[in-house]
């Protein structure tokens, strides 16, 4: 029988809670979901995380109170602290023990509390295991980079826009969602340090009025938490990949660069952007492909690569067209091409690589193939 509800709770988390607690445990990503849970619950506890959506914490809790059965439930709340704690804390209090911990959550101390509101004593940790080893395997650990440099990116691209004073109140709350996010996620990989950093990016970013000098920090704080997560802990076993330095230059439209990424998608592009920083290359994206037959081609070209990663299906003047235009001024001679698209048109890479391109890739892709593939190119 069910023993614990973790609503909204993490998956690195939740499976070091299961591991170290040992008890029957139910994962619900939803509000819906928990309800759902609760509803047939055998009595236990509830493990609530403020990221809950669908419905909130909160609203999980209102409902929750009015129901007998769960009278004597006892709460774990992980929050933010700020505005909307006091109202879940105070939600939880009109169960059973109600318990707050505020993010950085430290997953040991979620444990203790989880298994004294049990009645269960935790297995001593073993001392020759590092404390960070159970969430970097299975998996969890790819997963969890992945989410992030996603988050990452999103958080570099609203400082971006910041500078270049572009920046829109979508991107701002959506920037300010991730940095939140970043902030529970780090500290539940133990990695304390990024989640101090994601608080002040968030605290920036709740600005009603951002300077240009904001951007500057907000850059060195994702710089900072990218090196944060790339520093594998001692005994993961994690490989070590190489971290984007603070002394990188940042390519403009008068540097070379090792890639010129030409993608029009702002998640997709931030992120293979970031994930072929993180690898020490540089990186210039440009969204549009009118726009980069003008910066590579021409008479007199600003910016040139060793490798062009080109997406088919541009708005305005396409990958192919752009292709064209690249190998008429001869661009292709000295740079090699990829074409990425989600088409299902069979005849685009046999005229992608008719017109010069090394390789045609299909979408979707997955990061870690991208950067290989990319990489093979760079060193052929």
């Amino acid at each position: 029988m069910t023993r614990v509800v973790l609503a909204g709770v993490p998956d690195p988390c939740a499976a070091r809670l299961q591991a170290r607690v040992g008890v029957p445990m139910l994962c619900a990503p939803s509000g819906k979901a928990a309800l759902l849970a609760l509803r047939h619950f055998g009595g236990g506890a509830l493990v609530i995380h403020d990221d809950l959506t669908g419905p909130s914490a909160a609203e999980v809790l209102e409902l929750a109170s009015w129901q007998p059965r769960l009278v004597d439930l006892d709460v774990i709340c992980c929050l933010r602290p700020g505005l909307g704690s006091e109202l879940v804390g105070s939600l939880a209090a009109r169960l059973g023990r109600g318990q707050i911990l505020f993010h950085p959550v430290d997953p040991e101390e979620l444990a203790r509390e989880l298994a004294e509101a049990l009645g269960v004593v935790l297995p001593p940790v073993e001392e020759t295991v590092d404390d960070d080893t159970n969430l970097h395997t299975g998996g969890l650990w790819q997963r969890f980079c992945s989410a992030t440099l996603a988050r990452l990116s999103v958080v570099e691209q609203a400082a971006q826009a910041v500078r270049d004073g572009v920046l829109t109140t979508e991107l701002q709350r959506t920037a300010e969602r991730e940095a939140h996010k970043l902030a529970g996620s780090l500290g539940t990989y133990g990695l304390h340090h990024g989640s101090r950093m994601a608080m002040q990016a968030e605290d920036l970013l709740r600005l009603d009025v951002m300077q240009p000098h904001h951007a500057a920090e907000l850059l060195e704080l994702t710089d900072a938490m990218t090196q944060c997560l790339y520093r594998a802990p001692t005994g993961s076993g994690l490989p070590a990949v190489p971290p984007r330095t603070a002394q990188a230059p940042r390519p403009s439209s008068s540097q070379n660069a090792d890639v010129v990424l030409v993608e029009d998608d702002d998640a997709l592009g931030a992120t293979f952007q970031r994930a072929l920083e993180l690898r020490g290359h540089r990186v210039h994206w440009l969204k549009d492909g009118r726009r980069a037959a003008v910066a590579l081609g021409g008479p007199s070209p600003t910016l040139s690569a060793r490798v062009l990663v080109v997406d088919a299906d541009l708005p305005g003047l396409d990958g192919l067209a752009l292709l064209r235009g690249l190998a008429h001024d001869g661009v292709l001679q000295r740079s090699r091409a990829l074409v990425m698209s989600s088409s299902r048109d069979a005849a685009l890479p046999v005229e992608a690589r008719a017109l010069g391109a090394t390789e045609y890739l299909p979408k979707p892709l997955a990061v870690p193939a991208f950067t290989q593939r990319v990489e093979q190119e760079l060193a052929g």
